[in-house]
Parts: C-alpha cells; sequence; structure tokens
C-alpha cells in the first residue's frame, strides 16, 4: 500500500488562519530584531547607555531641570567625559534605575549630579515609554512592576515595544549628538513675572519612598567608590520666596538620604537667563555649569 503524503487543504480556513498567525509572529520578530539594532545604534543618551559607549567621568540625572547641566561646557572645563542622563518629567524610580544600571555596566564615574527639584514633580508616565530598553536588568522590572499589561504586550509583540516618544527620540537623535539638549530661548519675563505674581505660595514635596530609594542608590553607588551630589538649580529670583518649606525639604531629604544638596536656587541670575519661572535657558544653562566648575563641584 502506498503511503500516503500529508498535504495542506488551501481551501481549509484553518490553514489560512495559521499560515497568517505564522507570517505575523515571524514578521513581528524579524521587524522587532531590525528595531533592536536601530535603537542600540543610535547616538541617544539611552541608546549609548546600554550600548556601552557612554563611559563617563561624571553623570548628570534629572527631569527637564535636570538638561541645564550643559554636557558641553563641563566637558570643556573639566576635560574628562560627561553624559547627561536627563529626561523631560523623569520620575525618582526611573533615575534610579538607570543609574543602577549605569553603575552595574560601566566603571563607577567620580561624581553623579542629581538635579533633585525632580521629587518635587514625580509623573510615572515616562516609565511606560522606555520599553525600548526593556531588556534592561533595572528599567524591565520596572515596567513590568508599574505597567504589566504593557510590558506582557510588549513581551508578546516585539514591535510594540518601539513605540512612544522615547523611541521618536531614538529617530532623531540616530545619527547626532543629544547633550546639547537644552532650550534656546529666553522667556517673556513680562509673563512669568506675572504668572509667578498670582502664586500665593508653592510647597515642595518629597516622597518617602523615593527618598528611601536615593538612599540605598548612594550606598550602592558608594561602595563602587562614587558620590552622589544633589544639586538645585537656579530659580527665577521672584519665584524663590514663593517656595515657602525649602528649607525644611532640604533638611527633610538629607536627613532621609544621608546627601548634602548643594543649593543653586538663589543664584541671582539674570532674568534673560530663564525660559520661565524653574528652567534655564542655553545662555543660563551654560553660566550655571561654569559656576559649578568655579565652585570646584567637579574636584
Amino acid at each position: 500500500m502506498k503511503q500516503r503524503l500529508f498535504t495542506f487543504n488551501f481551501n481549509n480556513p484553518k490553514v489560512w488562519t495559521l499560515l497568517f498567525v505564522t507570517v505575523v509572529f515571524v514578521g513581528d520578530r524579524i521587524i522587532g530584531e531590525v528595531l533592536k539594532y536601530t535603537v542600540q545604534k543610535s547616538q541617544f543618551r539611552y541608546s549609548r547607555l546600554y550600548g556601552k559607549t557612554a563611559h563617563s567621568k561624571y553623570i548628570l540625572i534629572g527631569n527637564s531641570r535636570g538638561l541645564v547641566f550643559h554636557s558641553p561646557t563641563i566637558a570643556q572645563k573639566t576635560k574628562q567625559k560627561v553624559i547627561n542622563l536627563s529626561y523631560n518629567s523623569m520620575p525618582t524610580e526611573l533615575a534610579c534605575a538607570l543609574i543602577r544600571d549605569y553603575l552595574e555596566i560601566y566603571p563607577a564615574p567620580k561624581y553623579i549630579l542629581w538635579e533633585i527639584t525632580m521629587l518635587n514633580y514625580n509623573s510615572k508616565k515616562l516609565i511606560a515609554n522606555f520599553t525600548p530598553y526593556q531588556s534592561s536588568q533595572n528599567i524591565g522590572p520596572l515596567v513590568a512592576q508599574k505597567y504589566p499589561k504593557l510590558y506582557w504586550w510588549c513581551n508578546f509583540s516585539h514591535i510594540y515595544r518601539y513605540r512612544g516618544e522615547v523611541f521618536l527620540r531614538v529617530l532623531y537623535y540616530m545619527f547626532k549628538n543629544d547633550q546639547n539638549w537644552v532650550l534656546h530661548q529666553e522667556g517673556n519675563i513680562q509673563q512669568i513675572k506675572k504668572s509667578i505674581a498670582q502664586i500665593e505660595s508653592v510647597t515642595f514635596r518629597a516622597d518617602n519612598k523615593d527618598l528611601e530609594k536615593i538612599k540605598e542608590l548612594a550606598l550602592f553607588a558608594k561602595s563602587k567608590n562614587c558620590e552622589i551630589k544633589l544639586m538645585i538649580q537656579p530659580l527665577f529670583p521672584d519665584f524663590v520666596p514663593k517656595v515657602k518649606n525649602l528649607q525644611m525639604w532640604k533638611e527633610k531629604i538629607t536627613q532621609r538620604t544621608g546627601l548634602k544638596i548643594y543649593d543653586y536656587s538663589q543664584a541671582q541670575f539674570p532674568e534673560n537667563y530663564f525660559v520661565d519661572r524653574v528652567h534655564l535657558n542655553k545662555k543660563g544653562a551654560k553660566a550655571y555649569s561654569q559656576l559649578l566648575y568655579n565652585d570646584g563641584i567637579f574636584k
């Protein structure tokens, strides 16, 4: 008796469903690998971090106010490699994960400068945008903890990891350096003053859980012979008196973390150095970085 060969019945919808699912799955994995390669080759700060090309003497981090650590000025003055890992609206948990990843990948830097007012503006939404880097030892668990469904979908579909603002930054900085990322324009001083005048008072916040994470990270950094310096960037002169609990806020952070705060909030920079009440423009960022160098922050 002749052995009957197994054949597909191409008129069977189940066969077409199987072929479709197979093509989609394989295509997802292939395109996912292409996008992963794109992320790895970008000049974007986090691609450099995980691509092992970010070895630096000084690490800078914070949210949008951390971007005013002007890396080119600091590198020029110190004659050392510098990388700024700050990002708009970065939460403390994400900053801790990035710094821990850095310390686990590279030899320890001399200092980590941390713009600590990020504690007062602590949105978690940015974490969901860091799925292009979720294969890291600290980013992946953080995404899984905060967005478990998203983490599951990103494992199911590798393409889905590469969506959102962070991936667009990856593409934008594919072939150019991103360390000059700071607002260039001068703010409308009259509008800034008017907006501040309408504020009765401001109370800075610091979540105890975030402070505990910074403390743990500081101990880990110390074990690597690296020091974390907490910084407060200059604030618009009229805005400083509006922050009613600044001294108590600083004392709480130092008490909880054991770290000194270098407070430049009242540096009295010219008003045209600001974009708004809490952000320096490029001119102010350069002056601030120069001031830090003159004060021996990098020694």
